[in-house]
């Protein structure tokens, strides 16, 4: 599938908020230092396949300019990537983003807030609404004894 992916047993897809751990090299002056620099932001694209895949991850950085970053999903210098947020959206590439200013720029819905729940309903409350059902019809209005008029 195109627009999902996993990363050492972390699945995440289009939509999804995440955490991309990046290590750094910096050269100093006692030699090489490695840092782990995080980039958070929303998953708007996936292309490729197998170990060909890679992935763009947009951030909304200081002043509502937005930073996109690629990486490919065999990548040395991750080290490894946490889902923040679940995404729920109807679209394989969110390219629409890129339009948004401010706050719109970060709306994509949430994947565990969207999804209706269904109550049980009790075996008392079904009879309930059977019996009320029967006494109002088909047409529902209540039906009183029929009156001929002659």
């Amino acid at each position: 599938m195109a627009n999902q992916i996993s990363f050492n047993e972390t699945n995440f897809r289009v939509g999804d908020t995440i955490r991309v751990y990046h290590k750094i090299k910096e050269k100093a002056k006692e030699g090489e230092k490695t840092r782990i620099q995080i980039f958070e932001g929303v998953v708007i694209s996936i292309q490729g396949s197998a170990t060909g895949k890679s992935f763009i991850v947009r951030k909304m950085a200081i002043g509502s300019i937005g930073v996109e970053r690629i990486w490919p999903i065999i990548c040395p210098s991750i080290d490894k990537i946490t889902v923040v947020k679940k995404g729920d959206v109807r679209r394989a590439k969110l390219f629409y983003l890129r339009n948004r200013i401010g706050r719109e720029a970060n709306k994509v819905k949430d994947a565990t807030v969207n999804k209706p729940v269904k109550k049980p309903v009790s075996k008392e409350a079904k009879k309930t609404n059977t019996n009320a059902a029967k006494k109002l019809g088909k047409t529902g209005r209540k039906t009183g004894p029929k009156i001929s008029s002659k």
